[in-house]
Order: C-alpha cells, then structure tokens, then sequence
C-alpha cells in the first residue's frame, strides 16, 4: 500500500519532540511492506541536509505564513495525493489539513487522522493563550476534522469520546496509545552517580518530559514546595524543555524554595541519550514522557 504521510512539524528538530509518534509509526509501517512518503514542516525555512530514514521518502515543505505559501504547498502535495492509497495526518494544524483534506477531495483518497493531543485544550491551558484568535482557529478546525475523516486513530478514551462527539463512527476507529522507548535512556545514568553529580545525600524525585502545555508540570513544583516544608531529606529536580520552562521557573522562584532544580541543556544531555534525527526515538535533548513509540 502507498501511504502519505503528513506532519504540521518538524520531525528533525529536538524543540518538536513529539513528531517521534509519526517517525516510528512509518517505520513500522515500511518493516511492514508499505512504501511510505513522509511530509514534514521544518521549523526554519532554510535548506540545510537532513539525514534520510531508511525505508521511506521525506519530504520537506515550508510552514512559512501566507495565502502565497498554502497555495505552494496544496500544488506541490497534489501529485503525492494522487500516488498515494491513503492520506494519514497527524495533528490539525492549517497550513497542513488543508493540502490533505484537498488533495483527499479531488483523488477520492481515504483521509486517516491520528488524533494524538487535544491540541485547543493544551493551547488554552497554563495562562494567558498568545493568541485567542489562533486558539479559537485551532478549536474550530478540531471539530470538524473528525467529519471529514474516514477513519481515525486516538491516544486516549477521552480523544476517542470527542471523535464520535463529533461525527465519526466508533467501527472507525482505533486505539493508538502513546507510548516510551526506554532504550533511549542511559542504562549507566545510575542514581547514586546523579546523586553525586548534584551534591544531593537525601532521596531524588525527578520529573523527566515535556514543559509544554497539557504537561502540568506546576504540579509537581506545588507539591514539591509542600514536601520540603516538612522534610529536608528530599530533592527535587525538572528534567525537560519546552516553552513553558521559564513560567515554571519563575512559579518556583515566586514560591520562594531553592527546588526543583532546573538542569542546563547541556546537563540534561548527560542525563539522557540525544540520538541522532533519524533514529530519534522517545527522547530528545529535551526528553519527553509522552513520546509515541
């Protein structure tokens, strides 16, 4: 089977981690016998070499903002909409729904759509949205995709309730749960020498994941800034990336205590393997929990 692939972000950049669900899903998809072509959107419009994926074609185009450049990208998909068997889209995110759902329309291709995050939910979650009109654009388009949908797979039963909530046959459906590759951690990365690295005698509760939205990770500050009022024999430490990890060090600081910890980028690549773009799996330099295996 020819199956097209298409994700909104940027498979090779260590800031957009969890495009691994859609990497090591192709893969499985290839040991399988299907010839696959991967689109994805790079964060920067530049043509820099990428390593290839074995197995598979991948194929860049630009998220750069303008009628002008989702007009390039719906011409330039429509001769891979025409070659595939079934168009599989992750995420619903404009500039890339848009050339699937065209390109699905006009070669009577099947749309598949793997819902892995409620995606307004985590926009409007933590604060202040930087854009309510984005916000509300991005809920709009979540609604709806499901009713153009052919078939869907979802992460979780909440995902699964909002598919049929919205227009699409539970015989249609199918559990992709998301998952971690634990091979990607250092197996000699033992507590005692972590321990020693950060002159901590007590015990240690790490977090290790995502600072993104929907991550909540101000829950495990609040209730390290309860525990350590009582006790002294305990640390704490924030292991991860994304934009959220300044608030949360602020949160920490405005609460007055000295932890969690934050490690630098380059401490938190001793903690955890960094793999290289094409074999990346569920951990990056800003490692993730919720990475899809």
């Amino acid at each position: 089977m020819n199956i097209l692939m298409l994700h909104p972000h940027d498979i090779y950049s260590t800031a957009e981690p969890w495009t691994v669900r859609i990497t090591n899903l192709a893969k499985e998809f290839v040991l399988k016998g299907h010839r696959i072509k991967l689109v994805y959107f790079p964060l920067e419009d530049e043509h820099i070499a990428r390593p290839p994926i074995s197995g598979m074609d991948v194929i860049r185009f630009s998220r750069r903002i303008g009628v002008k450049y989702i007009l390039e990208n719906i011409q330039r998909f429509m001769p891979l909409a025409e070659w595939a068997d079934i168009i599989h889209l992750q995420k619903c995110f404009h500039y890339a729904i848009l050339p699937a759902i065209i390109g699905s329309w006009m070669y009577k291709r099947p749309l598949h759509y793997d819902w892995d995050d409620w995606e307004a939910k985590i926009y409007f979650q933590g604060g202040e949205p930087p854009s309510i009109i984005v916000g509300l654009f991005l809920d709009f388009l979540e609604k709806i995709l499901p009713r153009l949908s052919d078939s869907g797979s979802f992460s979780s039963y909440r995902i699964r309730e909002l598919f049929i909530e919205r227009g699409l046959s539970p015989a249609r459906l199918v559990h992709a749960p998301v998952g971690a590759d634990i091979s990607r951690f250092l197996p000699d990365n033992t507590k005692g020498g972590i321990k020693e690295r950060y002159g901590i005698r007590g015990y240690l509760v790490m977090y290790v994941g995502q600072l993104h939205g929907g991550q909540y990770a101000e829950l495990f500050i609040r209730a390290a800034h309860g525990i350590v009022k009582t006790r002294e024999d305990v640390d704490f430490m924030i292991v991860g990336g994304g934009y959220r990890l300044n608030e949360l060090k602020r949160l920490s600081s405005e609460m007055g205590m000295g932890q969690p910890s934050f490690p630098s980028s380059p401490e938190r690549t001793k903690l955890t393997r960094s793999p290289s773009p094409s074999s990346r799996s569920a951990c990056s330099d800003s490692p993730s929990s919720s990475a899809s295996a």
